[in-house]
């Protein structure tokens, strides 16, 4: 009999614990095969970020220049990205440990 109330409890906590939990989702857009974000950092939006799983940094690369104006680079560093062939490394400027949004989830 006591077995049996244990599961009970066991299972009515459980049960409890799964409810509570809040679930996120992160839109993604698939362009030419690769993972793109919409990322907000403070008041601007920042359309189809590509989404880099393998960056060893915690920041963001922003390549496009219109976005300079609008975003505090005050820690921004100025980045050299090798590419596959033989042509020059394109420039591109890191933010380094940003805060910023994906969807609601404050990162």
């Amino acid at each position: 009999m006591k077995r049996y109330i244990v599961i009970l409890l066991l299972l009515m906590v459980i049960t409890a614990c799964t409810k509570e939990q809040e679930k996120n989702a992160i839109p993604l857009n698939i362009i030419r095969n690769k993972s793109h974000v919409t990322v907000k950092v403070g008041d601007v939006v920042i359309p189809d970020i590509l989404l880099d799983t393998g960056f060893a940094f915690d920041g963001l690369m922003i390549y496009n220049p219109d976005y300079r104006d609008s975003l505090d680079l005050s820690n921004a560093m100025q980045v050299r990205i090798g590419g596959a062939g033989s042509g020059d490394a394109a420039h591109a400027l890191m933010i380094d440990s940003t805060e910023f949004y994906l969807s609601n989830i404050h990162m």
